[in-house]
């Protein structure tokens, strides 16, 4: 089981980027199913320690870096 945001997706193989950034890479052949997950990757109460304003300026950032 691989959880991570899709990357690429052919008849060769499907690669999917993870938390840590790494790409990893599977054979189309092995892989029995897709399922798009409901939650982020964004660890759960990652922005808990946060005040209001910290939080908007990184997902300012986050938004820059696209």
């Amino acid at each position: 089981s691989v959880t991570g945001l899709l990357v690429k997706r052919d008849t060769a193989e499907v690669v999917v980027r993870d938390a840590q950034n790494n790409a990893v890479k599977v054979a189309a052949a092995d892989v029995e199913s897709l399922t798009p997950a409901r939650d982020s990757l964004m660890p759960a109460g990652a922005l808990a320690d946060l005040t209001p304003q910290e939080a908007a300026d990184l997902l300012a950032y986050l938004a820059s870096r696209q």
